[in-house]
C-alpha cells in the first residue's frame, strides 16, 4: 500500500483519485475502493483484478442482485481520463 497526500482533496473525490492515478502511471490498472465499505470480501478484489488482467476488460465492477457495486476497476488505457478528474 502506498499512501499519497492529495493537496487538493477539498475539491472532491475526483481530485483525490486523480492524484493517486498520476502517482502510479506505470500501473496496469486501478481498483477504486471506498474506505467505508469494510464488508467487501477479499475474493471480490481478486475476481476484479483477474478480470482486468485476463480478459482485457476496460472497466469492471461486481454485481449483486442486478445492482452494480464496489470496488470498480479501470484498465490502464483510462489513465488520461482518471488523471484529469477533478471535483
Amino acid at each position: 500500500c502506498q499512501v499519497v497526500y492529495a493537496p487538493d482533496a477539498m475539491r472532491g473525490m475526483g481530485a483525490s483519485l486523480a492524484v493517486g492515478v498520476r502517482t502510479t502511471p506505470e500501473a496496469t490498472g486501478w481498483l477504486v475502493a471506498l474506505g467505508d465499505m469494510p464488508w467487501i470480501a477479499a475474493s471480490t478484489y481478486e475476481v476484479l483484478t483477474r478480470a482486468l488482467d485476463a480478459d482485457d476488460a476496460s472497466i469492471v465492477a461486481p454485481m449483486h442482485r442486478g445492482v452494480r457495486g464496489h470496488p470498480v476497476g479501470f484498465a490502464a488505457h483510462h489513465y488520461d481520463a482518471l488523471a484529469a478528474l477533478d471535483g
